[in-house]
């Protein structure tokens, strides 16, 4: 009951608002980690729903230890930049959705505002497609690039969210 009642009303929508389903720790407490439904609906193919270290997601462990005794197979995994991604397009919706709706913010100036930030999340989800696809390409160095890759993934997401914090602050 819980999980497709309480889960698709109470909560966060960090990954998509395209359906009702919602991120909530108290209920992925009740349900060993099922409340983080918002992160399942957008990524179904994904055998994880608790995806941060935080997260309370102990059917997670319990299929990842199968498969690590051999009792389950092909386990998929959202990568880290698909997550991001998601992330960041949510977050862009939101972003435009508080501009567009303040009235105190002239059309002209709500426009360009919404206009910009959408060109900032898509150079940046342009940018981690790349830092994504020279993970491909490199395999045979990837251990040496990993780390500059990784930091790299780190500062577009702290740069994106500094970003955010700046147009939330600038639409009030």
């Amino acid at each position: 009951y819980s999980i497709n009642s309480l889960a698709h009303y109470y909560g966060s929508q960090p990954y998509s608002s395209e359906h009702t389903a919602v991120n909530n720790w108290l209920i992925s407490l009740i349900t060993f980690g099922e409340g983080y439904h918002n992160f399942h609906h957008t990524f179904p193919y994904d055998y994880r729903n608790g995806v941060r270290w935080y997260q309370f997601d102990p059917s997670k462990t319990v299929i990842w230890v199968l498969n690590k005794l051999g009792l389950a197979s092909n386990l998929k995994k959202v990568s880290d930049f698909q997550i991001a991604k998601a992330l960041i397009r949510e977050d862009e919706k939101q972003i435009v959705k508080k501009i567009q709706m303040n009235e105190n913010l002239e059309p002209a100036k709500r426009n360009m505002l919404a206009e910009e930030i959408q060109r900032l999340a898509q150079d940046l989800r342009t940018r981690l497609e790349q830092i994504q696809e020279s993970a491909k390409r490199n395999v045979s160095s990837f251990a040496l690039e990993k780390a500059e890759r990784d930091e790299t993934y780190r500062d577009c997401l702290m740069e994106w969210y500094k970003v955010c914090n700046q147009y939330l602050a600038a639409a009030k």
